[in-house]
């Protein structure tokens, strides 16, 4: 089939003075007020005020992979950078959220319910500072207020030591960021006790750790001392610093030459990993400079495989370590995380990788997704797609520390975007005008809060289309605008200027303005300020000419596919700035328009109300006879982790056939989408595309979508 592709969007853009006037986009007061203070600016650079209190954490942890409990010794330096005094420090406790009788988000399997984590010997500038005394130490579920008996200055620093220890929780986590998967398999995360941030926007982070939101942290400095027995290898934030020391002579062979060979090195191969090796020691050390976090990973019965990547002359170490299993193919793993981390470096974002190292801790647990810390990734298999989102959280929030607590779609967000991007990479493609867009559920509903919302207050039915897929989209939406180049001209300046710094959302606003040389209030404002919905509808086709009339208050790209009578597609690509001015009507003129067969406006853009998205009006092309079968209630009997979870529902509203994907956990959640009938028992779903192909054989009425992805049978078909 011959495709014409009309491109309205160049790559290259008029250079405009940048923006640095007063917004007038809306600030809450903690904002504003750090304009005033001059620690943000209005082009979206650090303020000449800025700064940022940092922590060095000196830390001894032994893990007993018999009792599963972890027990260490910290020495933290805290230095106070803000102009304020401090009469307090927060600390996070954060496994204090497995205490018995705690509030938490998640339920918890009652077998790692314990009576809190044990801290001892509590020590400021030397002074110890007793549990029993109510007036210096206030906890309440995992955070801790410390009053200090001395205020820490403006421009000092003060030292820290404590005692603790805890139970390593095991089937608890529901999204297995953490804990003990069996006996011989563990990996720690918010494992030690970490002091809250306290930053020029909302002074101390009181936020708690109730499981559903994730982390904000201070740029630190961590040593780490990770004690274990000696068949057991460790995997963490930061270098190696002692392998001469730990590693038995051939696992120290073949790490040497990892670390200097492209090539991939079985560090440990499948028949030690079987039988079990001893190592030369038990202390495993490790350093990790100006990160905000320290995780790791360890078992004994691992393989090991490394190779490095070579980046401005520096050798960067990356591991894949993984259970024995033959029956998954970890050949090209190795190769596979090196391109990704090449792609980051010189395509998408083309910043460079900024650690020494990083680390895929496979773990093969269904609980299990994927999960960042510095350097070091939990994930659930070795699946590109999963590997290159955490990889990518290598930038955000990791180099660019933002404030996952307050807005998580600003790791997230850019994380799908980039997913994304560095996939289509992979198959040796280029992101189109059309790429980066996906489902968002709840559009138009009053769950779908304003994105400027802080995370903490979002909830299980809209957090995953808050944090993940809207602000993707939004993304995509600006990439279309401004073309490809621009965007990542803009990101990577949006990069550098918050590397190891902590941005809010105006600031990323404001420094794509800055770059771009546009003032983009007309996006900004209605899909991060104001509730409502994206809408488009096909008003008209005449005179050569098809009318796209704006429905709803959020700005749309109009994406057209024309299907000529002879088999030619025209694909018509617009971006959402034809709305900017105000207007609500636009009209295209379609080439060859007496030979138009069919249009279909935005099927690859989610829109609230896609039944006037079509000419000549869907509802003319239904079969009748066919309709009434089709609509009911069908179960799924396919794709196996959907079964007993979800059932769908095919229905008819003013001529029109629909189907809702009902999430039978949540009853709440509708994937509403509408099939457009292509002949032959074939319908194409919409929006995002996608084929449902039915058959009706012996009254009984079944179909399949796709490649019989989802297999379904109609529940009562004998009501026909």
């Amino acid at each position: 089939m011959k495709i014409l592709l009309i491109s309205l969007f160049g790559l290259t853009l008029i250079q405009f003075k940048a923006f640095a006037q007063p917004s007038d986009l809306y600030m809450p007061l903690e904002i504003s007020e750090a304009y005033k203070r001059g620690t943000r600016s209005l082009d979206g650079n650090p303020g000449p005020q800025y700064w940022q209190n940092t922590v060095d954490y000196d830390i001894q942890v032994e893990l007993d992979p018999v009792a599963q409990t972890i027990s260490g010794a910290e020495k933290i330096t805290y230095y106070n950078n803000s102009p304020d005094r401090l009469d307090q420090l927060v600390f996070r406790i954060y496994h204090d959220v497995y205490k018995k009788g705690e509030v938490r988000l998640e339920s918890v399997d009652p077998l790692d319910i314990h009576d809190g984590v044990v801290i001892s010997n509590l020590k400021i500038e030397g002074e110890l500072y007793p549990e029993e005394d109510p007036s210096l130490l206030v906890q309440d579920g995992s955070r801790l207020v410390v009053v200090l008996k001395k205020p820490l200055e403006a421009g000092k620093s003060l030292e820290i030591s404590l005692e603790w220890k805890q139970p390593i929780p095991g089937e608890s986590d529901s999204r297995r960021r953490q804990g003990a998967h069996d006996s011989t398999i563990f990996f720690v995360a918010q494992w030690y006790p970490q002091l809250s941030v306290y930053d020029d926007l909302f002074g101390w982070d009181m936020s708690k750790f109730l499981f559903e939101h994730e982390f904000y942290n201070n740029l630190g400095n961590f040593n780490v001392e990770i004690s274990v027995p000696t068949d057991f290898t460790v995997w963490a934030t930061g270098v190696l610093q002692n392998p001469e020391e730990v590693l038995n002579p051939s696992v120290l062979s073949n790490y040497k030459t990892a670390m200097k060979s492209e090539n991939t090195i079985q560090v440990i191969g499948e028949k030690e990993a079987l039988e079990g090796i001893k190592h030369k020691g038990s202390v495993w050390k490790f350093s990790a400079r100006e990160v905000p976090d320290f995780a790791f990973g360890t078992s004994n019965k691992y393989i090991w495989e490394s190779g490095s990547y070579e980046l401005n002359g520096i050798n960067i170490l990356i591991n894949a370590v993984y259970p024995v299993d033959s029956t998954r193919d970890f050949s090209e793993f190795v190769p596979m995380l090196q391109r990704m981390m090449r792609h980051f470096s010189t395509d998408a974002p083309g910043v460079p990788y900024p650690y020494p190292s990083f680390t895929s801790f496979v773990v093969y647990d269904q609980k299990a997704g994927g999960m960042e810390y510095p350097m070091i990734a939990n994930n659930r298999s070795n699946r590109r797609g999963l590997n290159i989102h955490e990889m990518f959280h290598t930038y955000f929030p990791m180099h660019v520390r933002v404030n996952e607590t307050q807005w998580s779609w600003m790791d997230e967000g850019p994380t799908n975007h980039f997913t994304t991007w560095v996939n289509r990479l992979f198959e040796d493609e280029e992101m189109s005008d059309r790429d980066g867009f996906s489902r968002i559920s709840l559009m138009g509903k009053f769950d779908q809060l304003p994105l400027l919302t802080p995370t903490y207050y979002l909830n299980e039915t809209n957090a995953g289309q808050a944090n993940y897929s809207r602000p993707a989209n939004i993304l995509s939406l600006i990439r279309l605008e401004l073309g490809n180049e621009m965007f990542l001209k803009c990101f990577q300046e949006y990069i550098s200027r918050w590397a190891k710094k902590s941005p809010s959302p105006y600031d990323l606003f404001f420094t794509f303005e800055d770059v771009s040389g546009q003032n983009l209030k007309w996006l900004w404002e209605p899909w991060f300020f104001e509730w409502g919905y994206a809408d488009l509808k096909i008003k008209g086709f005449q005179n050569r000419r098809v009318e796209i009339q704006k429905m709803g208050n959020k700005p749309a790209p109009v994406f057209l596919d024309v299907y000529y009578s002879n088999g030619d597609t025209l694909k018509v690509n617009k971006g959402p700035g034809i709305w900017k001015d105000g207007n609500r009507m636009v009209s295209i003129e379609i080439p060859d328009a007496k030979e138009v067969k069919a249009i279909i406006l935005n099927q690859e853009f989610q829109e609230l109300d896609y039944a006037d998205n079509f000419y000549p009006e869907i509802k003319t092309l239904y079969n009748e006879d066919v309709l009434k079968k089709l609509v009911g209630e069908f179960s799924l009997t396919g794709r196996r982790w959907s079964r007993g979870t979800y059932g769908i529902l095919f229905k008819q509203k003013e001529g029109i056939l629909s189907y809702d994907l009902k999430n039978k956990a949540n009853p709440n959640y509708l994937n509403s989408k509408i099939l457009y009938p292509l002949g032959d028992m074939k319908y194409l779903s919409i929006p995002f595309g996608g084929i449902w192909t039915f058959e009706v054989e012996e009254g009984m009425i079944s179909g399949y979508f796709g490649d019989r992805t989802w297999e379904i049978r109609k529940i009562d078909p004998q009501e026909d």
